[in-house]
């Protein structure tokens, strides 16, 4: 007799139901085991200096120290986002970190190094420009060539892009100023202080009174190369050298007693100036203007000397002083960095504060009240917060906040602040000056204005008459432009 078909079925599932349930319960079921979990491994970033440390895949984003794991064999990039006034200049760590590619077949540790970047990588003058590299300090300038201000060589023309100086040494400082047709320069390892251009009163201190296409050794009073120095400035017929020891040392026009010697007596040799800070404190920084200088002294103090007939010395009068006096007004402020415009003075605060101070005729103090015709004891500059970094043009500001934002104030005359056309030729007020990014120096000029970002470009903006912006040509620029085949990382 054959089975119903339903009992057929009936069987086939009892069987089924019997076959899943011994391979659930048994201990050597047919299934396959989990498969095991992924191999990672942890990527440890460090970094030093001022910057930021991203990642592709995402995962890791810091300024100090962080870490992330990621399957074995992933390739990591790493990107090294520097700060204000900082560079970054390199990879540290495991060798597979040296280039930013990281490979993750084990655990890895890497460091992103920043350091600060030189304040004086760039200087702009009267008309013209310097710049040395970050890296093997190689001189470079451009624009006019009055008075042999370019150092390029007794009878060279000027230059619409930058050329190469006569200097004879690798530099870790080359500096001019808004007023000045001369500049200096501080040979790398020796601290040789070298000088060219105009030197009718002697600011070149090589004991002459003849300007200088090439450059040529300072000297002092005792004929003795100067050597030894850590910075250096100029007035309009003036230098100032700042040495290790913390001693100032000036050569040049004295009319108005900007050497500081007690007199007012020229002198075409560099001798110290006498009482700049309190015994046994040494000056830690140096500006100098039109026809005054500036020192500022380890232990805080601002100390100024030379003309004041617009409050420049910022000491409360407006009396000329051969001998260096304190800059009031700032009790309870830490200065942190000085610059010396052509008749006025800048201080930066180290809580990003700036104040200004000295002649207002063209709105340099940035007080946005056009009608105070000078300070003669600072104020604060408002309209921005946290600064890092200023500068003194003749006759406009400048300040470098930590967000790398560009502020400027003062005389537009050649579009030094606001280079777009039918811009007010004052500006009485800190401008945010456009078409500038990942801003890490700035310099002013008589009318340009000069700016580094972190890839080591170099930008300027204001009047071209005398090729002073770089790119090439005479023309006027709407927006900051690239100086020409200049980057100073390289």
């Amino acid at each position: 007799m054959t089975p119903h078909p339903s009992l057929h079925r009936i069987a086939s599932a009892w069987a089924l139901i019997a076959t899943v349930g011994l391979g659930a319960c048994g201990s050597h079921g047919s299934s396959a085991p989990p498969p095991p979990p992924p191999v990672m491994h942890n990527l440890q970033v460090t970094v030093t200096g001022r910057g930021e440390v991203d990642s592709a895949p995402a995962g890791l984003a810091c300024t100090d120290a962080c870490n992330a794991n990621y399957d074995a064999d992933t390739v990591v990039t790493l990107t090294a986002n520097a700060g204000a006034a900082s560079v970054f200049i390199g990879w540290s760590g495991d060798d597979d970190c040296l280039d930013g590619q990281v490979t993750m077949s084990a655990a890895r540790n890497c460091t992103a190094n920043f350091v600060p970047y030189p304040n004086l990588n760039i200087s702009a003058g009267d008309g013209f420009s310097y710049a040395f590299t970050f890296i093997g300090g190689a001189a470079f300038d451009w624009g006019s060539d009055v008075d042999e201000a370019l150092g390029n060589g007794t009878g060279a023309a000027a230059a619409s892009a930058p050329g190469t100086t006569t200097l004879p040494a690798v530099v870790t400082a080359m500096v001019t100023s808004a007023v000045a047709h001369h500049g200096l320069a501080v040979e790398a390892v020796t601290g040789r202080v070298w000088a060219w251009g105009r030197n009718a009163e002697g600011q070149l201190g090589d004991g002459s009174l003849t300007a200088r296409g090439d450059a040529v050794v300072m000297h002092d009073t005792n004929a003795a190369e100067v050597t030894a120095a850590t910075a250096v400035a100029t007035g309009a017929t003036h230098s100032l050298v700042l040495l290790g020891d913390g001693r100032v040392l000036a050569a040049g026009a004295n009319d108005a007693g900007q050497l500081g010697d007690g007199t007012t007596i020229s002198r075409p040799l560099a001798a110290p100036v006498p009482g700049v800070c309190a015994a046994g404190v040494p000056a830690v920084a140096i500006a100098a203007g039109r026809n005054f200088s500036l020192a500022l002294c380890a232990d805080g103090a601002l100390r100024a000397w030379g003309a004041n007939a617009m409050g420049q010395l910022g000491d409360g009068s407006l009396v000329d002083r051969s001998s260096p006096v304190t800059v009031g007004g700032l009790a309870g402020i830490t200065v942190a960095e000085i610059a010396a415009g052509g008749d006025f003075a800048l201080a930066l605060g180290s809580q990003g504060d700036v104040f200004a101070w000295g002649s207002n005729a063209k709105g340099q103090l940035g007080t946005d009240i056009g009608v105070v015709s000078h300070l003669s004891t600072p104020g604060r500059v408002p309209g921005f917060t946290g600064a890092v970094f200023i500068a003194a043009g003749l006759e406009h500001g400048m300040a470098l906040l930590a967000d790398q934002a560009v502020f400027a104030w003062g005389s537009n005359a050649g579009g030094q602040i606001d280079p777009t056309p039918g811009a007010p030729a004052v500006v009485n007020f800190s401008f945010h000056v456009a078409g500038l990014s990942d801003i890490v120096e700035i310099a002013a000029g008589a009318d340009h204005s000069m700016a580094v970002d972190a890839s080591g470009a170099v930008w300027a903006w204001g009047s071209n008459a005398t090729g002073q912006l770089g790119n090439g040509n005479l023309l006027p620029a709407t927006l900051p432009v690239q100086v020409t085949g200049l980057n100073l990382l390289n």
